[in-house]
């Protein structure tokens, strides 16, 4: 046994040393392989052979077999361009449009390309069509760059589709035709082309030439990540973060793609990165993480990068707490016409967080980013303006109007208030027509209040006119979602058969109890009316002397009242004229004349009786 243990050991020892040496020896080959073909095309060159001295040349760029030399290799190319070999010309070409070897030279570029273009080289066609597409290094001339493209792509050369098709598909140089812009696009994805695959899949995803389809979108935007291409594979993470079409919603896969295009240096990747780490999605929640890949995205000026980079420098997540660090990515956030970033600005003035305290200047930053549309900083600025401060008056006509701003860019919170000002009179003149106008606007986005004060309307014809079904109709709207006054209003209905409803007490018993059970005074009033007086439900005493207590409880006076009667009269109880004019009392103290009752129990009762009927009372009011 312990020989084979040393027999392991030495396995181990020997195979990776092996490898090593065997690794040695076919590098060693392969510089000798390079080496002696240099020498080679050395030789040839020496005899005038153009397409050695090309290869000798790319030799030389790549650093093979010598040290990289542009500019040996650019003088190579040159002497067998200038002998009119096409490929040298075109090589010759991309050198003086990288500025490889030699100073950068668009027009010495276009020249080379043409002539090798002339010669029928259809890399060169591209190249040259390009050119000329844009004006590059030569004068703008659309219909020449098509007929460059068109020999190009006649040679099947992807880009040169792909460019036709982008030119039908934003209109350069030709009439716009989405139809036409597929067909060339869609040859030029079949050649593998990455760029051409991701627009096909945008193509489908807008429904530009043919109706929307998701699958083929996702299809197309499958096979251009796949060849790492970091703007298919940001959008495919995109699709798997909202679930797209075929795709479910899969956040693990998601930042599976958002990684593969962050890690290229794609900075809205790096920002979504950013994000699964702040939010916990698809990755292990980790702020210190998020920081990282926001700070990757935000250096290359992503702005909402930079918003959230400023946010975690304000809360102290994942770096230490730096209002400097925070104002200063927030500014960058805001040079980048970043609202919320802007808002954030107003917050650290009014709060004093790396600044000093000033409600003026936070007002300022407000209102730039209210102008911008940003809805929190247009009503942050309707309740400063509706309390004033520091250096700002209170001022009605701004309230209004910035709850307007907020109310019109549909925020229901604002729609909501606005209504409930209109309705009251609250900041600005009572108006019952805009009340309900913007009731209407909230109702619609299943606001419960909106919708309840706007079925109340339509039952009172207030802004509106009287439409009982209409008011019904939001009434019970509200109601379902779990409105307590709209339940108990629409138990009211049933009971009184308002509301173009006829009446129907077991429905308002049944309306009645789910307001009740949640603790709405009012419901539990009528609740114990349903059962006292056995209305949609069978009489039972004691269970309406309950809801009565429940509802005097909460304040009710009309409860506080009946519990005194009931106790009064023993209905459903033993008589107990103190706790008849405890309730008699609590009753009167809501504002209910119950004179007549109190003197009717006063002079029924003991003195002692009397005495700790009040003393219960004081305990009360202490409460």
């Amino acid at each position: 046994m312990r020989h084979c243990w040393l027999l392991a050991l030495v396995l181990l020892l020997v195979v990776p040393a092996q490898a090593q040496t065997k690794s040695l020896a076919n590098r060693r080959a392969e510089q000798a392989r390079l080496e002696q073909r240099f020498a080679d095309l050395e030789r040839r060159s020496d005899t005038g052979d153009n397409e050695a001295r090309l290869e000798l040349a790319g030799m030389y760029l790549d650093g093979l077999a010598v040290p990289a030399d542009p500019e040996t290799a650019f003088e190579l190319c040159h002497s067998a361009a200038e002998r009119g070999y096409a490929a040298a010309e075109h090589e010759l070409g991309l050198y003086y449009r990288r500025g490889t070897g030699t100073a950068r030279d668009d027009e010495a570029a276009f020249a080379w390309f043409s002539r090798a273009a002339d010669q029928g080289y259809a890399r060169s066609q591209f190249m040259a069509g390009v050119m000329k597409l844009y004006g590059t290094g030569t004068e703008e001339d659309h219909a020449r760059a098509l007929e460059l493209l068109e020999l190009a792509a006649d040679a099947e050369v992807p880009e040169a589709l792909f460019t036709i098709g982008e030119m039908y598909r934003v209109g350069r140089g030709v009439e716009q035709d989405y139809e036409v812009a597929h067909a060339w696009i869609s040859a030029a994805a079949e050649h593998h082309l990455r760029d051409a695959q991701y627009r096909l899949a945008r193509m489908y995803q807008r429904g530009q030439a043919l109706p929307v389809d998701a699958g083929l979108a996702v299809q197309w935007m499958q096979r251009a990540a796949e060849q790492e291409f970091p703007v298919a594979q940001h959008a495919l993470g995109k699709f798997y973060r909202s679930g797209y079409g075929p795709l479910p919603q899969n956040p693990t896969l998601a930042m599976k793609w958002f990684l593969a295009a962050g890690e290229q240096g794609f900075a809205r990747a790096q920002f979504y990165m950013g994000l699964g780490y702040r939010q916990g999605q698809g990755f292990k929640q980790s702020d210190a993480k998020a920081v990282e890949w926001f700070r990757k995205a935000a250096t290359q000026g992503d702005e909402r990068a930079e918003y959230y980079l400023g946010l975690h420098h304000e809360q102290g997540r994942g770096v230490q707490r730096d209002y400097a660090h925070a104002l200063y990515w927030f500014t960058r956030a805001h040079e980048n016409n970043v609202a919320s970033a802007t808002y954030q600005i107003g917050q650290l003035h009014r709060y004093g967080h790396g600044v000093a305290r000033d409600l003026v200047e936070a007002v300022r930053w407000y209102e730039i980013a209210g102008e911008k549309g940003h809805i929190p900083a247009q009503t942050k600025l309707a309740e400063i303006f509706a309390e004033g401060g520091p250096g700002i008056e209170a001022d009605p006509q701004l309230v209004t109007h910035w709850y307007r701003r907020a109310a019109v860019a549909g925020d229901t919170e604002s729609q909501m208030l606005l209504g409930r000002m209109y309705y009251v009179g609250d900041e600005v003149e009572r108006d019952d027509v805009e009340a309900a106008y913007w009731f209407l606007e909230a109702a619609q986005h299943d606001e419960l209040d909106a919708q309840y004060a706007l079925g109340t309307m339509y039952l009172d014809g207030r802004g509106v006119e009287n439409d009982d079904a209409e008011g019904r109709r939001w009434i019970q709207a509200a109601a379902e979602q779990g409105h307590l006054a709209a339940q108990f209003e629409l138990g009211q209905l049933f009971a009184k058969g308002r509301g173009g409803l006829p009446e129907r007490p077991a429905q308002a018993f049944q309306w009645y109890t789910r307001a009740a059970e949640e603790g709405y005074p009012e419901a539990q009033f009528e609740l114990g009316n349903s059962y006292h007086h056995g209305r949609g439900v069978e009489h039972d005493g004691e269970t309406a002397l309950s809801w009565y207590r429940a509802a005097a409880d909460g304040g009710h006076a009309r409860a506080q009242y009946n519990l005194g009667v009931l106790y009064l009269r023993g209905e459903g109880v033993e008589v107990d004229l103190a706790e008849a004019y405890y309730y008699f009392s609590l009753a009167g103290n809501s504002g209910l004349d119950v004179t007549t009752a109190l003197k009717r129990c006063a002079e029924q009762l003991t003195p002692e009786q009397l005495n700790s009927a009040l003393a219960r009372l004081g305990e009360a009011a202490e409460d």
